[in-house]
């Protein structure tokens, strides 16, 4: 009986290998087609007119995207490379915005997207990290998604926390008894800076832009790092250089803080 049971057992695990094995080539086949697809998009997309995404006339959030241009597709390659999921299914879902259409052949949101081949749907689920910063992408210039300050305000504040050298005094650096910049020091003043950023009404990815070179007097540990309306990170998680930019009331509040600050350290440039 028990060598009946074992035998059962082995059957079920050799059974299961094989359909894991067979999911997976299946799995890498689907994946392998809808890349293809976004390659042969890539000279179709190129010098295609630009399609104004639709914005919900309430909120100010991107509701809809048509994608264009032959960067989407390097942009989404590796998305689906590394999917968290890959399913076959017999209908595309109701999905939350953004929506984002490429092509004619794939559409889906930030978290799901979908490829379509004859009569064959296949599902994308994207990563954590991935779904972010597409929603990043596909809603930059617009009002920023709660899921998405979340996510890189949060991350950026985790990182100033470590960074900075708290002390008793924060320094305030000064050009012909002019303001020039001020380093953070105080556990208040930083407080005021987290604020701004928490609040910010927008995020944008810079990594590949080109930055005209401009003052920086919000400093950290003596590095220019943003102003009074903006601040400027390396967000090690996903390895972008973003720009998170405050609210004009947030911003004119952090300006007037630090201009009416009491106690401080002074430092005179030549």
């Amino acid at each position: 009986m028990k060598k009946k049971a074992f035998v059962l057992v082995l059957l079920a695990v050799v059974l299961a290998a094989g359909l894991g094995g067979y999911a997976q080539q299946r799995n890498a086949a689907c994946t392998a087609a809808a890349i293809a697809y976004l390659e042969e998009q890539k000279p179709a997309l190129n010098g295609a007119q630009t399609i104004p995404p639709d914005v919900d006339p309430e909120t100010g959030r991107v509701i809809r995207v048509h994608a264009y241009g032959p960067g989407i597709g390097n942009m989404v390659i590796p998305y689906l490379m590394n999917a968290a999921e890959v399913h076959r299914v017999k209908a595309v879902p109701e999905l939350a915005y953004p929506h984002v259409f490429i092509g004619d052949r794939m559409s889906g949101n930030n978290e799901k997207l979908y490829y379509s081949e004859g009569r064959r749907i296949f599902e994308f689920t994207l990563n954590k990290t991935d779904s972010l910063v597409f929603l990043l992408h596909l809603t930059e210039y617009r009002a920023v998604y709660p899921k998405v300050r979340e996510y890189y305000t949060e991350g950026v504040i985790r990182q100033l926390e470590k960074e900075i050298e708290f002390g008793d005094r924060d320094i305030l650096t000064f050009r012909n008894d002019s303001f020039y910049s001020i380093d953070i020091r105080t556990r208040e003043t930083a407080e005021m800076l987290f604020r701004c950023i928490r609040n910010c009404d927008g995020i944008l990815d810079l990594t590949t832009a080109l930055l005209a070179p401009e003052p920086l007097p919000i400093q950290i540990n003596g590095k220019g790092v943003g102003a009074f309306e903006h601040i400027y990170a390396h967000y090690q998680e996903t390895g972008q250089f973003i720009g998170i930019y405050f609210t004009p009331e947030d911003s004119e509040q952090l300006r007037s803080y630090v201009m009416s600050l009491q106690s401080f350290e002074r430092v005179d440039l030549d």
